[in-house]
């Protein structure tokens, strides 16, 4: 292992890339990946829309009801025989995708989403989606929005800690794509993706989701997900309904959050006795409740215009709850954001006949409905904001902020705190025995690469060095040694330590001259090594350092055509110092 000098060009780029304020370059990384990410969720959306197009006309565009029984009941078996054969065309054994498997890989291997998953992703979220499952496309649009960005990072070669960013710009997105929300995209991937707000991510965020709306728009035009009805509300008048629309809703989302949960732990069950079973409960229901099949923006509308009764609404919201938490806990290659908004509106919507039986209010038509998507989603996320912006953006109705604000806080304040309820990601991955902890000092330091704080100056020297070396070596003013044995780095000492020993070690006890000298035998301060890749978080170097009982490790850069490079030095003592600089 050799040292290696400064290198031009874009080697300069990638570790300016280590420091947590490397802004432009960012910004640069970001647009690249909001433009791959719209490209790829065009791509998917379209591809489902096509093979919808085979058995349902574009008139009757997710209008399930308009198919035979008979075919409501085998579609979700045709996209289960698919899932299954692309499982096993990509022999991948984990059967982990969508969001969960993005925070999964986010928080526990640095950012870094394979290839394999984006590639079964995206063909059988395809498969899933156009057979009428009870998903949501967003699921796996940020899946395949996050692996754009961190695919890009790791054929770049960019360090960890940028891999974080470009994750998060492409969920970002991903929902600005998907939804025509880029504000909302930004918030959800800020919220519930990476969970932490710093201006370094925030800004390329920003214009990863504006790149991917423009895109959006530019192809889809400006309309929204679906049209709702215009509304005048004062708050006022409305109190009753939203105070008794965010409990259902807190409660709602508590019964669906495990419900997922109950289901996702049928995991040691073989994948496709799952997924047939999902497949099942879904075509049986929609053999008398077409509705809970697909997406339902179809439904969804009719829902916001009072075009459905009361007693049907409550069967919706049973039906569309069961077939989406058995569809996701079981492991149908979906999303929840589409449902949750699905169950808030026909819940809301049901919350709003009901009082207006009953003389409590008389509300404006999808006025229940808005309020109960975003209390839903807001309880279901353990994300308020997120709720709140996507709902506010969706409908594109500032009059729903107020009313909607005071629901989700209640939704929220009964799910967390009184059932005590996680995030719905976070309690999936717990189902699937991993659990992780947000440790505000690790998210600190997965912020940095180890590249901006390790220190470049250092010699290489052998065990057995002749004292003209040492003198050499020590004329260059190191700060560290790092010591050769048998060819392999073993040990650092600071330079001080030998300038110190250097005048006696000159002569032996009887006075001889001695041409060498053994470093790792003299009397001096030395810390046991090993190596770290260049790409590293200061996270993943604390990791190395305490699972190795080490206060330091040497940087080396990995060179298929030239061999491993060390760079530098990086110990406990500059990752403590680092950290309790603000940045």
């Amino acid at each position: 292992m050799r040292l290696t000098p400064r290198r031009p060009s874009f080697y300069r780029f990638r570790r300016q890339l280590a420091d947590t304020d490397a802004i432009p370059q960012l910004v640069l990384l970001g647009l690249v990946t909001g433009f791959f990410t719209a490209v790829v969720t065009t791509g998917f959306q379209e591809l489902i829309d096509f093979f919808t197009s085979l058995y349902l006309p574009a008139s009757e565009y997710d209008n399930y009801a308009a198919l035979e029984w008979p075919l409501r009941l085998l579609l979700p078996l045709i996209g289960v025989a698919v899932i299954i054969t692309l499982f096993r065309l990509l022999h991948e054994p984990k059967h982990r995708l969508g969001i969960a498997h993005v925070i999964e890989r986010l928080n526990l291997h640095q950012g870094r989403l394979p290839l394999k998953p984006f590639l079964l992703q995206f063909f059988a979220g395809i498969a899933a989606i156009a057979s009428g499952h009870s998903i949501g496309r967003e699921g796996p649009a940020v899946h395949l929005g996050a692996a754009s960005g961190s695919l890009l990072g790791q054929w770049l070669h960019l360090p960890n800690n940028s891999l974080r960013v470009l994750v998060a710009c492409g969920s970002a997105a991903a929902i600005s794509s998907l939804f025509n929300t880029p504000i909302a995209g930004i918030v959800f991937a800020m919220e519930v993706v990476v969970m932490e707000y710093t201006v370094a991510g925030f800004i390329p965020v920003m214009l990863a989701s504006v790149i991917a709306a423009v895109i959006t728009r530019s192809l889809y035009g400006t309309e929204p997900a679906f049209h709702v009805p215009s509304i005048t509300v004062t708050t006022v008048n409305e109190l009753p309904l939203i105070i008794i629309t965010g409990i259902t809703m807190g409660l709602l989302a508590v019964c669906f959050c495990r419900l997922i949960v109950l289901f996702a732990r049928t995991n040691t069950y073989p994948l496709w006795l799952r997924l047939t079973g999902a497949a099942l409960l879904t075509g049986i229901t929609a053999i008398w409740l077409p509705q809970v099949m697909g997406i339902g923006y179809g439904t969804l509308s009719d829902i916001m215009f009072n075009n459905l009764g009361f007693t049907f609404l409550c069967l919706l919201t049973i039906g569309k709850l069961v077939t989406s938490a058995a569809s996701i806990g079981l492991g149908v290659p979906g999303g929840l954001i589409g449902p949750s908004l699905f169950i808030g509106a026909a819940a809301g919507s049901t919350v709003g006949s009901l009082t207006n039986m009953l003389g409590l209010s008389a509300t404006a038509s999808g006025f229940p409905a808005m309020v109960g998507m975003s209390a839903m989603l807001g309880a279901v996320l353990q994300a308020p904001l997120t709720a709140l912006i996507t709902v506010l953006e969706l409908t594109r109705n500032p009059g729903i902020l107020l009313p909607s604000l005071i629901a989700i806080i209640i939704a929220w304040l009964i799910s967390s705190q009184l059932f005590r309820q996680q995030s719905i990601f976070t309690q999936m991955l717990s189902a699937d025995g991993l659990d992780f902890r947000h440790d505000p000092v690790a998210q600190a330091l997965r912020r940095a690469g180890v590249a901006s704080v390790m220190s470049r100056s250092l010699q290489q020297l052998e065990r057995h060095c002749p004292f003209e070396q040492l003198q050499s070596a020590l004329k260059t003013k190191p700060r560290w040694l790092l010591i050769n044995n048998n060819g392999k780095p073993q040990s650092l000492m600071p330079a001080v330590e030998l300038a110190r020993q250097l005048e006696q070690l000159t002569f032996d006890a009887h006075y001889t001259l001695v041409e060498t000298a053994d470093l790792l035998g003299i009397p001096a301060k030395r810390l046991e090594v090993a190596s770290i890749d260049i790409k590293s978080t200061l996270h993943e170097a604390l990791i190395r350092m305490d699972q190795n009982t080490l206060d330091a490790l040497y940087i080396i850069n990995h060179d298929r055509k030239n061999g491993d490079a060390i760079l530098g030095i990086i110990t406990r003592a500059d990752i403590e110092a680092w950290y309790q600089v603000p940045h």
